[in-house]
C-alpha cells in the first residue's frame, strides 16, 4: 500500500513505513526513486537526471559505503568507513 502526499510542486509517494520512495515534480522535469532495506536504511537513490547512489551498512547501523554515480557521467565514487563511522578512504571507480 502506497500513501501520496502532495507537497507544493511536489508529488511524494511513501511505502508502510513511511518511507519516501518516490518524488515527482508535477511538471514532470523530475523524478527520483529511494529503496530501503528491512531496517529502514536508505540503500538505493536514483533520480531522472541520471545521478545513482548506493549505501551498505555495518550492523550497528553505521555507514559502511556509499557509492554515488554523477549525473550524466559514468564516474562513481566509492567512499568506505569504519565501525564508528569515520571515513577510511575514498576511491575513483
Amino acid at each position: 500500500m502506497w500513501n501520496y502526499k502532495e507537497s507544493g510542486a511536489l508529488l511524494k509517494e511513501y511505502d508502510s513505513n513511511n518511507n519516501l520512495i518516490h518524488i515527482e515534480h508535477i511538471s514532470g522535469i523530475f523524478e527520483a526513486w529511494y529503496e530501503y532495506d528491512d531496517k529502514n536504511r536508505k540503500i538505493h537513490y536514483k533520480d531522472s537526471s541520471g545521478e545513482e547512489n548506493w549505501y551498505e551498512y555495518y550492523d550497528n547501523g553505521k555507514l559502511k559505503s556509499a557509492r554515488y554515480k554523477i549525473a550524466d557521467s559514468k564516474t562513481i565514487y566509492q567512499y568506505n568507513y569504519d565501525e564508528n563511522g569515520v571515513l577510511k578512504n575514498c576511491t575513483k571507480l
